[in-house]
C-alpha cells in the first residue's frame, strides 16, 4: 500500500514541473497556454478523477483482502504504468489539439486578411 502512494506521488512530482516548463518553452504566448490549460481542465480532470477512484479502490482491496507484499508491489507497479501511460497520452492529445487549432486559426486569419 505504501508503494502505491509512492508511485502516485512520483507521477505527480514529474508532471507538475513539466507543465511549468511547457508554459515557457512549448507555447508561443500566454493565450495559447491559457487554451491548453482550459482544455486540461476540461479533458484531463475526468481522467485524474478516474485514476483517483482506481487508486482508492486499489487501496481498499489491499486493506480489506490483506494482500501479501508481492501482490501489493505488482498492483502498485501496474497502476503506476497504467496511470502514467494514460496521462501522457491525454496530455499529448490536448497539446496536439491546441497546436493544430492554433495553426488552423492563424491560417484562417491570414486568409481572411488576404481576401477583401
Amino acid at each position: 500500500m505504501k508503494a502505491l502512494f509512492k508511485h502516485h506521488l512520483l507521477t505527480v512530482a514529474i508532471l507538475l514541473p513539466l507543465v511549468m516548463v511547457a508554459r515557457y518553452t512549448l507555447f508561443e504566448d500566454a493565450f495559447e497556454f491559457q487554451l491548453f490549460f482550459d482544455q486540461l481542465k476540461q479533458y484531463i480532470a475526468p481522467v485524474v478523477i478516474m485514476l483517483s477512484v482506481m487508486l482508492l479502490s486499489g487501496v481498499v482491496v489491499v486493506a480489506v483482502k490483506k494482500v501479501d507484499k508481492l501482490h501489493q508491489e505488482k498492483l502498485a507497479t501496474g497502476f503506476f504504468w497504467f496511470s502514467s501511460i494514460l496521462l501522457v497520452l491525454a496530455f499529448a492529445a490536448v497539446f496536439a489539439n491546441v497546436k493544430l487549432r492554433d495553426g488552423q486559426s492563424s491560417d484562417q486569419s491570414s486568409r481572411s486578411v488576404a481576401i477583401p
